[in-house]
């Protein structure tokens, strides 16, 4: 607007598509699994950006990009036909400090070894870390200088774990503790993690899944890490079959929890 970027909150996004879009149910973006989208009709969606097309078209058109798509392909030892881009260059707009939104397309395998490949150099070499509003994001990578942020997309969608599934709430509050089990889906939207030794309101469980649909906490989670989460339940139902699930929307309702096993329990100080 008049030349500035004008930062636009999650409210107002969904006020503005209800403006769009009036025929919406009122309560489209209250989803089970997410608060910050809207969900639409499938027989309204009109078509997409394919990320491959986009890509050829901006390395066409901006010399400067395909130069760092080039070395991003060579440095993660990944061919260009399995890559895309998103974001505003895959709208064709290019501003003096805009980052590369570079998706990569693999397997479940290949997508995790491209990001051990960038781990291994950004850990190396601390001067191509890229830590924005005080954090540090472990997707996010400086190419020559370029800030590239990676996305992955599923090649076999017999690995997507959530396909043609159905959902049911269970529960709209719960506490639970859980160590990672399983982080081979860390990297996508939405987040889904398998959990070990877990507690649920104090209550021992069973190992249990965790959805997470907020993608500032891709890449975030190793395996063997003890979470704190404050979500809710669902039933994940495929073929009929309900699997009991833990999700969260925002990733500030997880912490890092110190204790190795077990729910910690803090004895009260003694009040003379």
């Amino acid at each position: 607007m008049d030349g500035r970027t004008q930062y636009v909150s999650h409210t107002d996004q969904i006020k503005k598509l209800y403006r769009l879009f009036p025929d919406l149910p009122p309560n489209s973006h209250k989803l089970i699994l997410a608060e910050y989208q809207v969900g639409f009709p499938r027989d309204g969606f009109a078509g997409y950006f394919d990320d491959r097309k986009s890509l050829r078209y901006v390395m066409e058109n901006y010399p400067a990009v395909a130069e760092i798509v080039q070395e991003t392909s060579r440095q993660f030892e990944v061919p260009l036909d399995r890559l895309g881009i998103t974001g505003s260059s895959a709208l064709g707009r290019r501003g003096m400090h805009s980052d590369i939104d570079l998706v990569f397309f693999g397997t479940t395998h290949q997508n995790l070894e491209t990001v051990r490949k960038l781990w291994s150099i950004i850990y190396s070499h601390p001067d191509r870390q890229v830590v924005e509003y005080g954090k540090f994001w472990p997707l996010k990578i400086y190419i020559k200088g370029m800030e590239v942020c990676t996305f992955y997309v599923y090649s076999d969608l017999s690995e997507v774990p959530l396909r043609e599934a159905e959902l049911e709430p269970v529960r709209e509050s719960v506490e639970a503790y859980g160590t990672v089990a399983d982080n081979t889906h860390s990297l996508y939207v939405p987040v889904v993690l398998r959990l070990e030794n877990v507690y649920l309101d104090g209550e021992k469980a069973d190992d249990i899944d965790l959805i997470i649909y907020d993608g500032a906490v891709r890449g975030e989670f190793k395996v063997g890490l003890r979470l704190h989460i404050r979500g809710r339940l669902v039933n994940i139902i495929r073929a009929g079959i309900k699997t009991l699930t833990l999700s969260v929307v925002d990733g500030f309702n997880i912490e890092l929890e110190r204790f190795k096993a077990g729910v910690p329990r803090f004895q009260p100080p003694a009040v003379d």
